[in-house]
């Protein structure tokens, strides 16, 4: 069984030297591409948190390529050749359009709750319960301005490419993800961190610069051949 980690050009030359768990590291050519994938003898049932990050060092390894969703399956090298060889046109466009660029991960958490706690004796009215909820709806409207606020403000300090997540979880007011040229990540950053400030009600997380995850656009065939094997 091979674990497909990311496409590149097959000029890439630095892929490391073994795969997730110490696997063989397989790089499978085709029409000018390059597959890295890491062999296993038989398709663990306790792939973890541990394996996404340890395989997402292995793609931080590769330069210029595309990451796959993890974990994508394939039975073996003639089956990755022909994932490949249907798809070449597909990916090297997405190669050229993505060629030197990087993504950045920005969140947006909140440093005090959304829905703080209300009173602890329970309500006796139909009336308090109706004031309890209109008070926690009338907090998540503001919340919910208040983070395209944010928005807004790291858009203006990093003007680029941005997809956004708009208060994904009770603590997390924005989830965003930027596409930048990767010679330009650590002054980015750093304009990032910098720019927008300490604000009194949220904190802001950079992290990254890691290969455009969030920005590859490719069909989902194979993805979702896996979902339905497992």
């Amino acid at each position: 069984m091979l674990l497909l980690h990311a496409i590149a050009r097959t000029e890439t030359s630095s892929a490391p030297h073994t795969g997730l768990r110490g696997g063989a590291l397989r790089r499978i050519e085709s029409d000018g591409l390059a597959a890295v994938a890491t062999q296993f003898e038989a398709m663990p049932t306790d792939l973890g948190r541990r394996d996404l990050l340890a395989a997402h060092e292995i793609v931080m390894q590769l330069g210029d390529c595309l990451p796959v969703r993890f974990p994508s399956w394939f039975e073996g090298e003639p089956d990755v050749r022909a994932y490949v060889r249907e798809r070449a046109s597909e990916l090297i466009s997405e190669l050229d359009r993505l060629h030197g660029l990087c993504e950045l991960a920005v969140t947006v958490v909140w440093t005090s709750p959304v829905h703080p706690q209300g009173s602890t004796s329970p309500a006796s009215t139909g009336a308090q319960y109706l004031l309890e909820r209109q008070r926690k709806l009338a907090g998540s409207e503001q919340h919910r301005k208040r983070a395209v606020d944010v928005q807004a403000m790291l858009e203006r300090t990093a003007p680029g490419r941005w997809i956004h997540r708009l208060a994904p979880s009770d603590s997390v007011a924005l989830s965003s993800a930027l596409l930048i040229p990767r010679t330009s990540a650590v002054e980015i950053r750093a304009r990032l961190l910098e720019g927008v400030g300490i604000q009194q009600d949220v904190r802001i997380l950079v992290n990254g610069p890691w290969p455009p995850y969030t920005f590859v656009s490719l069909s989902r065939a194979r993805e979702a051949s896996n979902d339905d094997e497992r």
